[in-house]
């Protein structure tokens, strides 16, 4: 059903002509510009609420229009100038579109598989740009599955979405309790270089009522993350778990960094354990280990908090590593870390 709205439309000379203008669309209508840029300049000061009921339109509409097309330079809001915009970012979002639908199905099919395995639209274009050769703005993107979506498609289902960031609760107890501690300044430079791999961030994330945990690792140049699940945060069960992982892993392990928790109390038998050198971040100062935060959000995506992790397979752990280890990163030049580490692993550098 048509809208319809009523628009005083002010005759300055005889201020007495009444127009109704019909429109079954949302958008500001060359005509209703005109109209605004009229009043505006026939009546100093005029509110955006009046404007907004002479119009029958919400001040809040009128403010972006006015703000999104009003004349740097010159301060001044012109209707040609604004209709003139407005038609050319609607002939963007059609060239866009059009763009989309000329892709292959082979390039289609690839898209469908990042968005599944959650890499961001920004991931997917650099993906697709390295590998097939195409370019599309993520913004493209977003506006694609934007009209997937009214058109009853599930496509945004698989976007992420900002949560609230988790600040973890410092004990100043046990902030203290790790005893013969290396401090992350003695740390090598080339650690924070982002040149060769080895260099680690370890934290742990807790499940339901905080009776189930996950232990995780991040490598600092490629990305890599390794995900396992453990019983509880005790020193002596992060310990196992780690020399676990030692015995079926090639990767390189020179530098470990961590936080200030108890779990890590045993990081002399870490070092001996891995060859790396143990070292500990400054406390409240989770941005020094920032890429490990980072990936922690990351797999909230799939485990929100609450989970108990008691209930979820170890199958479903290293499914969940796979996907973070197989998504294209940005940093890497849109190498997934997989490909990352494979190439240091075997070449000891990689190529962004």
């Amino acid at each position: 059903m048509k809208k319809v709205r009523c628009v005083l439309d002010y005759n300055f000379r005889s201020q007495n002509l009444l127009k109704v203008i019909v429109m079954s669309y949302k958008h500001l209508t060359k005509e209703e510009r005109y109209y605004i840029e009229q009043r505006k300049a026939n009546v100093i000061g005029i509110s955006l609420r009046t404007l907004g009921r002479e119009m029958g339109r919400h001040h809040s509409t009128l403010s972006r229009e006015i703000r999104r097309n009003t004349d740097i330079d010159y301060k001044f809001y012109s209707g040609i100038r604004a209709q003139t915009l407005a038609v050319e970012r609607i002939q963007v979002v059609q060239n866009a579109t059009k763009k989309m639908s000329t892709i292959s199905d082979t390039v289609r099919m690839a898209l469908f598989k990042l968005l599944q395995d959650r890499s961001s639209p920004e991931q997917i274009c650099g993906r697709l740009k390295r590998e097939f050769k195409i370019r599309i703005s993520y913004s493209t993107l977003y506006r694609y599955i934007h009209e997937d979506k009214l058109s009853g498609g599930k496509l945004y289902l698989n976007l992420r979405h900002g949560k609230k960031k988790y600040r973890k609760k410092l004990n100043k107890e046990n902030a203290c309790a790790v005893v013969n501690k290396k401090k992350i300044e003695q740390r090598p430079i080339i650690a924070d270089a982002k040149q060769e791999a080895g260099h680690w961030e370890i934290d742990t994330i807790f499940g339901l009522d905080q009776k189930s945990f996950l232990l995780t690792f991040s490598d600092k140049a490629t990305k890599f993350e390794i995900v396992r699940k453990i019983a509880n945060k005790e020193a002596a069960t992060v310990l196992a778990e780690i020399e676990k992982i030692m015995a079926f892993t090639l990767l390189p392990f020179k530098t470990i960094t961590s936080d200030n928790g108890t779990e890590f109390a045993e990081h002399k038998q870490i070092e001996k354990v891995t060859g790396a050198d143990f070292y500990f971040a400054n406390p409240y100062s989770s941005w020094e280990r920032g890429l490990n935060e980072h990936q922690n959000g990351l797999i909230r995506d799939f485990y929100p908090k609450k989970t108990d992790f008691r209930e979820i397979s170890d199958d479903d752990i290293a499914k969940v590593e796979i996907n973070l280890n197989n998504r294209p990163r940005k940093a890497l030049g849109f190498l997934t870390p997989a490909e990352a580490m494979f190439a240091y692993v075997t070449r000891g550098e990689w190529c962004t």
